[in-house]
């Protein structure tokens, strides 16, 4: 994190830099991950496909995009363990969006390290880098992070570019032996899209749910839980004028 401060005429420059350089980041005095999970489980949707959403921050239009497609969805903490997962056998391990150092999500990791073969896995934004990290991948501080709603992202088996909604500073650097980059950010190359078709497992950098007018990019939500033996529902769709 980023510090400024605002000093009187009698501070010199000297002093105040020394000022910010004992200046922490957020993710070295506040637990990040306890300020935005729920504290409890709740479930939302009655659909047949039972997703295990592990909440890191999670949107509610993710919630919303999956209950519209059939799902039931169980919130659940972000310090949520592999037992308690393992004890409700979803038919999909989801990793949310989050804020932050995705190496501050010690517990989701773990989770996708230990089940990954075990149940299909999907994840957006900070749910696409623990995923990665989990699996032999790294992560990095981006100089310029990804904001705003015109965020071109091209997929590389098809060719065709989607403009995306983005808000994040982290990136996936190397995704590992086990995953493949799927898709990538047209302007500077990073991954916006992981994939291992054997293992079952998809991410996405951005937020298909966000679209800034068309809607290309929901059929993430399709994949996802067109990974379990359920039938996908199609939500009705409007119009964009």
């Amino acid at each position: 994190m980023q510090c400024g401060i605002v000093a009187g005429p009698d501070v010199t420059p000297t002093e105040a830099e020394a000022e910010l350089s004992q200046c922490q980041s957020m993710s070295d005095h506040v637990d990040i991950g306890k300020r935005v999970t729920t504290v409890e489980h709740t479930t939302h949707g009655t659909g047949d496909i039972d997703v295990a959403l592990i909440d890191c921050g999670a949107k509610m239009s993710i919630v919303d995009s999956l209950v519209e497609r059939g799902a039931t969805v169980n919130i659940l903490p972000f310090d949520t363990t592999p037992h308690i997962i393992s004890s409700m056998d979803p038919d999909i391990l989801f990793i949310s969006n989050g804020p932050g150092d995705p190496a501050n999500f010690e517990a989701a990791e773990a989770l996708v390290a230990e089940l990954n073969g075990q149940i299909p896995i999907a994840g957006i934004c900070l749910g696409q880098q623990v995923i990665a990290r989990a699996l032999g991948g790294t992560t990095e501080k981006m100089d310029f992070g990804h904001r705003g709603i015109n965020q071109p992202v091209r997929d590389l088996d098809s060719g065709k570019v989607v403009m995306t909604t983005q808000n994040h500073g982290y990136t996936v650097g190397e995704p590992g032996d086990t995953l493949s980059v799927r898709q990538v950010n047209v302007n500077d190359g990073t991954a916006e899209g992981l994939v291992n078709e054997e293992l079952d497992i998809i991410t996405r950098q951005y937020h298909p749910e966000a679209h800034p007018g068309p809607h290309d990019s929901l059929g993430f939500f399709d994949e996802v839980l067109s990974m379990t033996e359920h039938d996908v529902l199609k939500p009705s769709m409007t119009t964009d004028q």
